[in-house]
């Protein structure tokens, strides 16, 4: 078993790249609140600099308006109002209501759209950081005590633990084991509970239900962002990389004149004494050479985060809603600690037991947030302390453990032959 996985490692290196401390969530959600919230700014940041800071359009004039006042003026009268393309193979239609059927203005809102969708990935991490206040328990803090005794002695390691799964106990018997309520709406209370995640919290798996919510929440927000750019856009964006691929592959080119144009065109009109002439002059956008290519970085991106984020989605489903797999998860931890060998091994119906009364779903979740963001050594002493503890105090009434069962480091009495 490795102390540290793929996904621990990136963790411990995002954690230092962008200073965010302990976290409570897995790679693929930072994947979305960090990896794309900071592509989509540095796109927007880019975008508005060839705007503000270079020349994103240029346009040819006639002679009579050469001068550089001139230029200036129908350069950025052309960037404000409605320009269109026209193939090089076509003639320019004389009515001007026929000229406009591929308005090409969406270069101008770029800038804000990037923002936009950049602040869309955070969305999800606001809710989750503040819908999970309403557990009763700071997943991070459970986190950074472990951590902080990763590179502690052995038996202070099991003091502090010791310390963690106290705090757990003490979460689980008084929040998850409240008294039942009798009265006229009692019934009633009970089924709103049952149905509404918000009357839920002393359930025991409002934590999971809130997390599950938090990881749809990240792969709607894909799904929706592929419609809104198609919108955005005015075309199909859900094949919109596959398609310059294959242009690509077949003619050596992936230029997208059509939606993407590098020559456009623009009418102005010029106020002489008593008449009113119209110039078509024909412009350079040079932006949008720039916006291609963003856009098509971005289709990768979403693709890839949308089967990530369906995975993760899945993955976590099977983990949290499984029995079969909480199980599982236990008994990986539970087998090394009391190998089949000892006589006090844990048996399978102990182990549903500390599951399905005693930890519940939220109290399993906690626990694979710690695997996740910790190493399988740190969560293999936490699942022991956590063992131990309960397999002292169970024979009592909940929430009426001796507190003072720890031994005088702290940590838990082992009560078994066998110990790491």
């Amino acid at each position: 078993m490795d102390d540290l996985g793929i996904g621990h490692v990136i963790s411990a290196f995002s954690a230092v790249a962008f200073d965010i401390g302990v976290n409570d969530d897995d790679i693929v959600d930072r994947l979305n609140y960090w990896v794309m919230y900071g592509t989509l700014l540095f796109f927007g940041i880019s975008a508005a600099a060839k705007q503000h800071v270079g020349e994103p359009i240029f346009c040819w004039l006639p002679r009579e308006y050469n001068e550089k006042q001139h230029r200036r003026y129908v350069n950025h009268y052309c960037w404000v109002h409605k320009m269109y393309y026209v193939p090089d193979d076509t003639p320019i239609p004389v009515l001007e209501r026929d000229r406009y059927f591929h308005d090409i203005g969406f270069y101008r809102w770029s800038t804000i759209f990037f923002i936009y969708m950049a602040f869309t990935f955070r969305v999800p991490k606001f809710a989750w950081r503040e819908l999970k206040n309403f557990s009763g328990i700071n997943v991070s803090s459970i986190i950074s005590m472990t951590l902080e005794t990763a590179n502690m002695e052995q038996d202070k390691r099991d003091q502090q633990l010791g310390h963690v799964a106290v705090f757990l106990d003490r979460w689980i018997t008084t929040y998850f084991n409240s008294p039942k309520r009798n009265g006229r709406f009692s019934n009633f209370r009970r089924v709103l509970e049952s149905i509404f995640v918000c009357y839920g919290k002393r359930s025991g798996r409002y934590l999971v239900i809130i997390y599950l919510f938090i990881k749809f929440l990240y792969l709607l927000n894909i799904v929706v962002q592929f419609f809104c750019i198609s919108a955005f856009l005015n075309l199909n964006y859900w094949t919109f990389g596959y398609d310059i691929l294959r242009t690509f592959t077949e003619t050596g080119e992936w230029v997208d004149e059509v939606n993407f144009p590098r020559m456009s065109l623009c009418d102005f009109k010029i106020h002489h004494l008593a008449n009113v002439n119209t110039f078509t002059v024909q412009c350079v956008l040079s932006v949008n050479i720039f916006l291609e290519k963003m856009f098509l970085v971005l289709w990768f991106c979403l693709v890839f985060m949308l089967a990530a984020n369906t995975f993760s989605l899945v993955k976590w489903s099977f983990q949290l809603l499984s029995e079969r797999r909480i199980t599982e998860f236990m008994t990986k931890y539970t087998g090394m600690i009391f190998p089949d060998t000892s006589e006090n091994n844990v048996s399978e119906k102990d182990l549903k037991h500390l599951v399905r009364r005693y930890l519940k779903a939220d109290g399993v979740f906690v626990v694979k947030m710690v695997e996740s963001n910790t190493t399988d050594m740190l969560t293999l002493d936490l699942i022991r302390q956590i063992w131990l503890y309960y397999s002292k105090n169970r024979t009592v009434e909940p929430g009426v453990a001796d507190r003072n069962s720890l031994n005088e480091n702290g940590g838990v009495g082992y009560k078994f032959e066998t110990d790491i």
